[in-house]
């Protein structure tokens, strides 16, 4: 749930799922119908909401969409990432996003 405001999001799966692991549905519970939806290649393994983006997290990709527009801002590579670890920590200066990486892309910054 977004806060105080009438929007979950869903990810399908499960024994009998409605949605496919892939889709991401943005759900508006008093008019009780989908008001966007994300559809991705592989499972989603996390979904989280933070103030103004949205971000999903598959094995081998995190992709940051803006909110209100659902329009993707940007894609990030990671490590095999099975489990899909990721933490979005925001503050009022800056985020900082912690996710699994390969070695050799810590060595190119």
């Amino acid at each position: 749930m977004l806060y105080r405001s009438n929007l979950f999001f869903l990810v399908g799966g499960g024994q009998n799922p409605k949605w496919a692991n892939t889709k991401a549905i943005i759900w508006d519970d008093a008019k009780k119908l989908p008001t966007g939806e994300l559809l991705f290649q592989n499972p989603i393994l996390k979904l989280a909401v933070k103030q103004t983006e949205l971000y999903i997290v598959t094995e081998e990709k995190i992709f940051t969409y803006n909110f209100k527009d659902q329009k993707m801002k940007r894609n990030i590579s990671t490590f095999r990432n099975p489990y899909g670890l990721c933490e979005i920590i925001q503050d009022v200066e800056s985020d900082l996003m912690i996710y699994p990486v390969k070695v050799e892309e810590i060595r190119k910054t």
